[in-house]
């Protein structure tokens, strides 16, 4: 082997080099962006307290039966419902509430919750969402 050929030799061997050891750390770099990739955090709701109503039946003339967990209400309305149909935040429709939430108005059908949340809003509920979330 001549010294042109040996340095030849040399400089094909670095430049290999030089190759693999990019092409090795592009891989590492990958693997630590696919490693860190956003992921949701999971959490869990806090244990609070809030009131609620199930809707038995919806008469204009009538007015509203409520109940909880297949019970009815011996002392009629909760003081927070009646002051939120005095104030007109829920409105009694044919076959159906309308109540204005922080999102807007929502309907309530019968058999559907209305729960009083923790600073005071008013929000329907479906029973099996309630059932799910509540004990």
């Amino acid at each position: 082997m001549t010294g042109d050929q040996w340095w030849s030799y040399i400089l094909l061997v670095i430049v290999v080099s030089v190759a693999y050891w990019g092409i090795e750390s592009a891989i590492k770099v990958y693997k630590i962006q696919q490693d860190n990739k956003f992921r949701p955090y999971e959490f869990r709701k806090k244990p609070v307290k809030i009131q609620a109503v199930q809707v038995l039946s919806i008469d204009e003339e009538d007015g509203i039966s409520l109940g909880g967990r297949g019970r009815g209400i011996a002392n009629g309305a909760p003081g927070w419902l009646t002051k939120a149909i005095n104030q007109q935040r829920i409105i009694v429709g044919v076959d159906c509430l309308f109540i204005d939430t922080m999102e807007g108005k929502m309907r309530l059908d019968v058999g559907d919750w209305l729960i009083q949340g923790v600073k005071g809003e008013l929000y329907p509920c479906k029973p099996d969402i309630f059932d799910l979330t509540y004990d």
